[in-house]
């Protein structure tokens, strides 16, 4: 069994979140409802920034 990296495993977990999403919208989880690499990328992109602001909240030297 090899290890994952770190992108597999993010890439995993927002492909899971993705699927959740459209089945909550009633889409059947099919192979046709995986999320684009360019999701992928804006996802991550917007998940870092906004937890970027949420640590640097509060630090007077930023």
């Amino acid at each position: 069994m090899s290890k994952k990296t770190t992108s597999e495993l993010v890439g995993e977990a927002y492909a899971n979140g993705f699927r959740s999403g459209m089945a909550l919208c009633g889409v059947p989880e099919e192979k046709g409802s995986e999320p684009t690499t360019n999701e992928l990328i804006q996802a991550s992109y917007r998940n870092g920034f906004n937890d970027g602001l949420a640590r640097g909240k509060g630090h007077e030297s930023l």
